[in-house]
This record gives structure tokens, C-alpha cells and sequence, in this order.
């Protein structure tokens, strides 16, 4: 036997020697019902490869012993080692059962197992009593209350090991739940991703064109050949980047072929999925405050690009909100009969007048560190217009005020969210 499993079959046995101690003394002096022999078949069955004769025969040296221990204070050595010394038969007899009775089955059910501690507690606790009192000493009477406490200490056993079960479901569900969210949030950004290089694929396609017709005027106008020269390479590096497009999202594609798949999901889904990914990331910015409310349900096809708008616009909404006094995102989606209404408030500074009418420009932002000379890319708003204009066929408007903060406004048409467009 190795080490670890050694250390595993005493650490068992020593819980249940443990738990022993606290026991009722019933029928004879020295024999006791104890809570342990709950807990005993219990450690069986989470520790099915130790076997039940390895642990019964270990807790049946250390049971005994620390149970003789905890009676020399108050009884004589001889007379705490015979009511001690009778407990050695009821865990062997225990483990002997159990091995033949259970063990060697084919089928193993919980129903099974539940039925063989039944006969190992009972036939166990009568090999005890025999050795106690001898076949003179037992009667009808101690018969039928080993059998109760047997079938008291089987149905205990059940409960907990059905708790156990639900508890882990409970724990795979939750670790489902977490692992789809973020499946949904990554598929979201891989479909905007995609969404936004396929549009940005028809500018290439613009540019590259425009460059080699410039090249071909460059012929007709006898321009150097170096001009020439630099308008056909760059016809050519325009072509390149064209091809990487069309790689990179070939490649997205084929590597996460199931993230583009996801079953249709309701406002309801949405909403909440959003709402804890929030507050997650809330937990490092303490100071903001998000609240989502949420008026009827719909069906949303394309919840990727929904997903994607939302996302935008309270991650925008949030960072606005970081230095403002009493920081809070409200996102309030609304559905009607033939529309959905969502309005995204924060409590921001505002919008300064010459920046908006810029906001939904490609490539325009505010966001710049000087520190780092990092500039945000600033797609976040013209993708979510982008989508809310050719996948929802909705608008967008911007109401802001300086120190008090902005509203977004969108109005979907419930017909192209429910039913997407082809």
C-alpha cells in the first residue's frame, strides 16, 4: 500500500474514531450507538478505491484504542478494555459484509449501497452484542432496535450523500454558467471583430483600386518611374493587408467553429449575463454603481452584435463615470409591442459640444494617455451604430450635458431582433 493511501485510510479512521466519542449507551453497559457509523460508509463511498475492509480493519484498531483512553479516567484499565475490545468485531464484521455483500456486484446503485449498510449496521451491531452478552442475553427487544438503528442510520447516510450530489451539481452548474458567459461575451467580440474587418474589407478594397488607378494615370501622365514604382507597391501592401483579413478571420473561424453558434437567447438571459459580468469587473472600480432594469422579454436572434452594442455602451458609460462624484450606469431596456427601447445613462462630464458630432466617426476618441502615448482605436461607438443601423435597422441618439452626464438612446425594431436580417 502506498504512503498517500495509508495516510488517507488514518485520517479516515480517525475522523470516525473521533466522532465516536460522541455516542448514546443503550441495552448494555459498553455498547453505544454513535453518529460515526453514519459517516463510516459514508468515507466508503467517496474512497472506493481504499476498499471497506482496509478502512473498517484500520478503524478498528484506532476506534477501540482512543475509546479506551477516554474511559480510564473513570473505569478501572480491565473493565474499560472489555467495553472497549467488543468494538474491534463490529467494525471487521462491518468490512467483511460490505466486501462480500457489495463489493463484488457488477451493478453498484446508490439503492444497493443504501440496503448493504443496512445489513452491515445491523449485522455488525448484533456480532457486538453477541460478544457482549452472549446468545442468552439477546432478545426480540434488542433485535428490533438494532434493526431501528439501523434503518435510522441508513436513512441519515442517504440524506447526506443526496445533499452531497445536489451540492456538486450545484457547483457544475455554477461553473457551467460562469464558462457560458464568457463564451458568450468571447463569441460577442469575435463576431463584432469579424463584423468590423469585413466592413473595413470593402475601404481596402477602395483604396487598393483608387491606388492602382493612380498608378495607371501615373502611365498616362508620364510621371517618374519612382512615383509609379511606389504606387504599384502600394497597390500591392494594400492587396497584402486585404489577404490578412480575409486569414485572420478564416482563421477565427475555423479555430472556434462552435463560438459561432450559440442558440437564440432572450432579453431576460442577456440582461443578466451582462449585469454579473459587470459587477465583476466592478469589483476592482468599487466606486461605480450599475443598475439594470429591465421591462418585458424578446427573443434576440443576433444576440452577439445585441451583446456587442450593450457591452459598448456601458463599458463607455462606466469609464465615464469613474472621477464623477456620485458614479452610476443605468441601463434600461424596454420592450414594446413592435419596438425595443434602451437607454444607457451615466453621470459622467458630459460630451463636449465639438466632440459630438465626431462620436460615431471611425477612429475618432478622446480617450488618450500621455503617459504612454497609447490612444484608444476608437471603434466602440461606430461599430455600435454600424450594428444598429444594418443588423437591427434601429438608431441611436446622444442627449449630454456637461457635469451631469449622458443618456444613449436606441430604438430597435422588434421584428429584426426576433427575426434577424438575412
Amino acid at each position: 500500500m502506498s504512503r498517500s493511501k495509508f495516510y488517507q485510510l488514518f485520517i479516515i479512521s480517525f475522523i470516525i474514531a473521533a466522532l465516536a466519542t460522541l455516542h448514546l449507551p443503550i441495552f448494555k453497559e459498553g455498547f453505544i450507538v454513535t453518529i460515526s457509523i453514519v459517516f463510516l460508509p459514508f468515507f466508503i463511498y467517496l474512497n472506493e478505491n481504499l476498499g471497506a475492509l482496509s478502512i473498517c480493519s484500520i478503524t478498528a484498531f484506532i476506534s477501540p484504542l482512543i475509546r479506551y483512553l477516554t474511559l480510564l479516567p473513570q473505569y478501572d484499565y480491565n473493565v474499560a478494555f472489555s467495553m472497549t475490545l467488543p468494538d474491534i468485531s463490529f467494525y471487521i464484521t462491518y468490512g467483511l459484509i460490505f466486501y462480500f455483500v457489495y463489493e463484488h456486484r457488477k451493478k453498484k446503485t446508490l439503492m444497493n449501497f443504501i440496503i448493504t449498510t443496512i445489513f452491515c449496521d445491523y449485522g455488525s451491531n448484533i456480532i457486538e452484542m453477541l460478544f457482549r452478552v452472549g446468545f442468552g442475553g439477546i432478545n426480540i427487544t434488542i433485535l428490533k432496535g438494532l434493526l431501528i438503528v439501523a434503518f435510522l442510520r441508513s436513512g441519515m447516510l442517504l440524506i447526506l450523500i443526496i445533499s452531497m450530489k445536489h451540492y456538486k451539481s450545484f457547483l457544475v452548474n455554477q461553473e457551467h454558467e460562469i464558462r457560458y458567459r464568457y463564451l458568450l461575451n468571447l463569441t460577442s467580440t469575435f463576431k463584432s471583430e469579424i463584423y468590423f474587418m469585413k466592413k473595413n474589407m470593402g475601404h481596402i478594397e477602395e483604396v487598393m483600386e483608387n491606388s492602382f488607378q493612380a498608378y495607371k494615370m501615373g502611365e498616362v501622365e508620364k510621371v517618374s518611374s519612382e512615383l509609379r514604382e511606389t504606387l504599384l507597391n502600394l497597390t500591392k501592401e494594400v492587396h497584402e493587408i486585404k489577404k490578412s483579413y480575409i486569414r485572420v478571420i478564416q482563421g477565427i473561424k475555423k479555430t472556434f467553429p462552435e463560438l459561432m453558434e450559440l442558440s437564440d437567447l432572450d432579453l431576460k438571459t442577456l440582461t443578466s449575463i451582462l449585469t454579473l459580468n459587470t459587477e465583476e469587473q466592478l469589483k476592482e472600480k468599487k466606486k461605480v454603481m450599475f443598475k439594470c432594469i429591465l421591462s418585458g422579454n424578446a427573443l434576440v436572434k443576433n444576440h452577439y452584435y445585441f451583446m456587442s452594442i450593450l457591452s459598448n455602451l456601458v463599458q463607455n458609460a462606466i469609464e465615464a463615470s469613474e472621477n464623477a462624484l456620485n458614479p452610476l450606469v443605468i441601463l434600461n431596456i424596454s420592450a414594446k409591442e413592435d419596438f425595443i427601447l434602451i437607454t444607457v445613462r451615466d453621470t459622467g462630464a458630459g460630451i463636449a459640444p465639438e466632440h459630438l458630432k465626431h462620436i460615431f466617426s471611425p477612429g475618432f476618441s478622446t480617450k488618450f494617455d500621455p503617459e504612454t502615448g497609447n490612444i484608444n482605436r476608437g471603434i466602440g461607438l461606430t461599430l455600435v451604430k454600424d450594428l444598429i443601423d444594418e443588423k437591427f435597422r434601429g438608431t441611436i441618439s446622444v442627449d449630454t450635458e456637461y457635469k451631469i452626464g449622458t443618456i444613449f438612446s436606441i430604438k430597435l425594431p422588434k421584428k429584426y431582433l426576433e427575426e434577424g436580417i438575412l
